[in-house]
């Protein structure tokens, strides 16, 4: 005999409704505390890699046009060129989170670091007067180092940082922020060049160091060993 569902009143569906705003509520003020508390060393590294991937898909238009407009290379080796910088960013995050682990001395420092090649090869891009081809792809492998040296030491400070119950949304958030950087790299380059990018470097810069200073009060309010010696 085929099977009769019970039916659903009004009144289920007020229970149900209250009890998913009660979940958003609670949600969300998980949220608030975490931010509340952690704020002080999440919004450098939300900032950082957000900048970070901002800065990389904009060296990627950049150099994209370059190699068309200057240089007429098209096809298979722009590709090719273009895979250059990203094999920097991919072979550099793959060393660099061997390298740090869960140690927090070493994502500082690596963060810094990272940051330093960023900010030095691209100054060298903007005031550049060679047309080598030579030295702007060198120069873009070097910052790819620098991306890549970054990027797995924010996720380092996320996962180490942030309980387990709560580190998957503020994984997630942080994720988010990358993709705006995503989106915005190309369309901000598109209308300002590769002067953007230099700016955004340079702030990326001031936004790192706080993060370097910052870390040292991992041991409060993110339950972080403090940071005595690299």
């Amino acid at each position: 005999m085929p099977t009769i569902e019970p039916r659903v009143g009004p009144t289920h569906l007020i229970t149900r409704q209250l009890k998913a705003n009660s979940s958003i509520k609670a949600f969300l003020a998980t949220i608030k505390e975490i931010f509340s508390q952690k704020g002080f060393w999440i919004y450098p590294v939300f900032a950082i890699g957000g900048i970070a991937m901002f800065i990389l898909f904009g060296f990627l238009y950049y150099l994209s046009s370059i190699l068309e407009d200057t240089y007429s290379i098209q096809g298979i080796w722009k590709g090719i060129l273009l895979a250059i910088p990203l094999s920097a960013v991919c072979l550099a995050s793959f060393i660099t989170g061997k390298f740090v682990g869960k140690s927090k001395p070493r994502m500082k420092w690596c963060t810094f670091t990272g940051e330093l090649l960023l900010l030095a090869s691209m100054l060298l891009i903007g005031v550049r007067s060679s047309n080598s081809l030579f030295i702007l792809i060198a120069v873009l492998f070097v910052s790819g180092v620098g991306i890549g040296i970054i990027l797995p030491s924010l996720d380092a400070f996320i996962t180490e940082g942030i309980e387990k119950k709560q580190r998957g949304t503020i994984s997630s958030l942080y994720s988010s922020m990358r993709f705006i950087g995503v989106a915005l790299g190309p369309l901000v380059t598109t209308s300002s060049g590769k002067f953007s990018l230099i700016q955004a470097v340079v702030n990326n810069e001031n936004v790192s160091r706080r993060l370097f200073h910052e870390a040292e009060c991992f041991d409060g309010a993110c339950d972080i060993p403090k940071v005595t010696s690299c």
